[in-house]
């Protein structure tokens, strides 16, 4: 009976995973998005000659990252057979199917299969995951390799500690909160201290070996345009912090859930065993949201520590001392909270599920100007600016040689201001020197093409 009803969450799974999927079909055909560009056109230039160096992507396409996630996804995607960017989006999405059965795995292994199953759907509901599903960006696969890193220090499985660990270092810095935190856990805990000390090693090792190389290159270990954006002022720090806290408590009624955990921690702390768990987690969160402080923030960064409060929510559930009724509300009402954010939301960052509106009128503006104003010199912000000189992006056939994105000042006779880039949109859109010609418009998404007055 007991194996019957295990059964029936392991078939809830997998409906979750197709239906996910199934989703995601019409995000396949879209061109690449916001900085999906850099990724996208860095890997299919990478699949051009295969070789993990990092003279194998160029420093404005790569910017400075070690390039594991190039890597994989330039071996992996023409396995599907199809077109670069819809083959690129499969993997990333089948990483992203990876990570939310590796929620599932970790979780009924602290609760059980009906919390596991919970918590997975819930994960899956949260638009900084369900968008970038789909999205041509490092975090899905970072976060899977931080969430797989944790298990196996856990487990003690030293060899996959290894594996996971070195892979996210290579795959983008802010990993190295990981490494502390694991290192941090392992001096606190300290059953087999000179193993996972010894792991931890080499780990940092390698990775410090390829930033060698790269500054032997370069003459830089890490991206210069990244490292002037670290800042530790104040108020810098504040609005970030205020940005962080809405993101991760705020945004879809997390604070519901989040509030339980810390309610049962307050009142089973004494019972809880699952001390270094915990401790790890806490310790990892805290590094990795001090890192997105102090460095360029934005919200999608938030992906690599999500599953794991995610896990923590589905622990919760099950070791709360509340009637199973209650719990299940707790749950529904978590899940109407995430599923009604979800569908009603319409902003257009990266994050959210509006993005499929500015990318619509991204290719519309794009086909207008490759048909009318190929020929004409046009001023306009940077990710527009690729997006019409890159034909790797999806949007256009040829490149358009007469973009330019260093401001006004420089000679042009078009400008396009758009939602992704508002203080270039509020100085040309009162500007009497600009007169509107057409305007690409979907929801709260927006694209203006102006003509300057001689």
């Amino acid at each position: 009976m007991l194996k019957d009803v295990k059964r029936i969450y392991f078939i809830g799974l997998s409906i979750v995973l197709l239906v996910f999927a199934t989703l995601k079909i019409k995000g396949m055909q879209q061109a690449l998005f916001w900085d999906e560009i850099l990724y996208g056109c860095a890997v299919q230039m990478l699949s051009e000659n295969i070789r993990f160096s990092p003279l194998a992507i160029a420093p404005d396409f790569s910017r400075g990252h070690p390039i594991f996630f190039h890597f994989l996804y330039a071996k992996v995607y023409p396995i599907f057979g199809l077109s670069p960017i819809i083959g690129l989006k499969l993997t990333n999405l089948s990483i992203a199917l990876g990570l939310m059965t590796a929620v599932f795995w970790i979780t009924r292994k602290i609760a059980d299969e009906k919390w596991a199953l919970c918590a997975t759907l819930l994960f899956s509901l949260q638009d900084l995951f369900f968008v970038q599903a789909h999205f041509i960006l490092p975090e899905i696969l970072l976060s899977l390799l931080c969430l797989l890193s944790i298990y196996c220090f856990l487990k003690r499985k030293f060899i996959g500690l290894f594996i996971c660990v070195t892979l996210a270092l290579f795959t983008k810095e802010s990993a190295f909160t990981l490494w502390v935190s694991l290192g941090f856990t392992s001096l606190f805990f300290r059953e087999d201290l000179f193993k996972k000390l010894l792991t931890l090693f080499f780990s940092a090792l390698c990775i410090s070996l390829y930033f060698i190389w790269q500054k032997s290159i370069f003459g830089w270990m890490f991206f210069p345009y990244h490292t002037q954006l670290i800042s530790f002022d104040l108020l810098d720090v504040l609005e970030k912090s205020k940005v962080i806290f809405y993101d991760l408590f705020l945004r879809q009624g997390r604070f519901i859930w989040i509030g339980l955990f810390v309610w049962l921690w307050i009142i089973k702390r004494k019972s809880i065993q699952f001390k270094e768990p915990l401790f790890l987690a806490l310790i990892f969160i805290t590094s990795y949201l001090l890192f997105c402080l102090f460095n360029f923030y934005t919200s999608r960064y938030l992906l690599s520590i999500l599953p794991i409060l995610f896990i923590l929510f589905g622990f919760s559930l099950s070791s709360s001392p509340l009637n199973p009724r209650y719990k299940h509300l707790f749950c529904a009402l978590s899940l109407c909270l995430s599923a009604g954010f979800l569908i009603l939301d319409k902003g257009n960052t990266d994050t959210r599920r509006g993005s499929q509106d500015l990318q619509l009128i991204t290719k519309q503006m794009s086909s207008y100007v490759e048909s009318k104003l190929s020929n004409t010199s046009i001023c306009t912000d940077y990710i527009i600016a690729q997006t019409l000189e890159l034909p790797c992006a999806g949007y256009i056939d040829q490149p358009l040689n007469n973009i330019q994105f260093t401001g006004l000042s420089s000679p042009h006779k078009y400008a396009i201001t758009s939602s992704y880039n508002r203080s270039l949109h509020l100085s040309i859109h009162d500007n009497k020197n600009y007169k509107l010609l057409k305007k690409f418009q979907k929801n709260r998404a927006h694209i203006n093409l102006y003509r300057r007055i001689p």
